[in-house]
C-alpha cells in the first residue's frame, strides 16, 4: 500500500522472495534521509546525544553534554541523519568569548542595545525555576512591561548567545544553553 514507514515484524509479514521481480530497483536517498529523521526523532535525549556525539568534531565537557540533552528535543527535528548534529547544536557549542560579526551583529549595533542586554540578564538571573515556558513569559513580560516590541528584544539576545549560528525559538535555545551560560553570553556583550 501507501505504508513507508514499517516495523521490521511488519516487513517480514508483508515481503517474501516471491514478490521479487526482475525491475531494477532504485534507491532514493532522500525517502531514506526522511526514513531515517523519523527514527531519530524517536530516540530518547540521551540516546540521540550518545548516537551523535562521534559525529562531533570536538571533544565534549560535561557542561556541553548537558546542553546537548537538553536542546535535544529541537536538535532532534533538525537532523535527518546523526552527522547534521554538528550544524544544528553549533550555537549550543560555542567556546566563550566568541565574536558575533557580519548580519548576526546588526542588531548589537542598535542604539539602546546594551541598556536591554543588562536589563535582561538582571531579569533571566532573578528566575527561580529554569524553564521554557518560564523564560518565554519573562522575557514577554520584559518586554510588555517597557512597551517594546518584541523585535527590539528578541534579535540581540538572540545574536548575544547564538552568534548567529541557526537555533530554535529563543526560550528553548536559552533553556537549551543554562542558565550561567547565558547569563556569561549576555554579560560577554554588554
Amino acid at each position: 500500500g501507501d505504508e513507508e514507514l514499517i516495523s521490521r515484524a511488519q516487513a517480514l509479514d508483508w515481503f517474501d522472495l516471491s514478490g521479487i521481480n526482475k525491475a531494477p530497483a532504485r534507491l532514493d536517498l532522500e525517502k531514506m534521509a526522511v526514513t531515517n529523521s523519523h527514527y531519530i526523532a524517536k530516540l530518547e535525549d540521551e540516546a540521540f546525544v550518545k548516537a551523535a556525539l562521534p559525529f562531533l568534531d570536538q571533544k565534549i565537557t560535561q557542561d556541553e553534554y548537558q546542553r546537548l540533552v537538553r536542546g535535544a528535543p529541537q536538535l532532534k527535528d533538525r537532523c535527518k541523519t546523526l552527522k547534521d548534529i554538528e550544524k544544528a547544536a553549533a550555537y549550543l557549542l560555542l567556546k566563550r568569548p566568541f565574536e558575533v560579526t557580519g548580519k548576526a551583529a546588526k542588531p548589537l549595533k542598535q542604539e539602546g542595545v546594551l541598556p536591554i542586554l543588562s536589563d535582561i540578564q538582571d531579569e533571566l538571573s532573578s528566575l527561580k525555576e529554569w524553564s521554557i515556558n518560564d523564560i518565554d513569559l519573562k522575557l514577554q513580560s520584559y518586554a510588555d512591561t517597557r512597551q517594546l516590541s518584541f523585535g527590539k528584544v528578541g534579535p540581540p539576545i538572540r545574536a548575544s548567545v547564538t552568534a548567529g549560528h541557526a537555533s530554535p525559538g529563543l526560550a528553548e535555545t536559552l533553556y537549551a544553553l543554562g542558565k550561567e551560560e547565558v547569563l556569561s553570553r549576555l554579560a560577554d556583550r554588554s
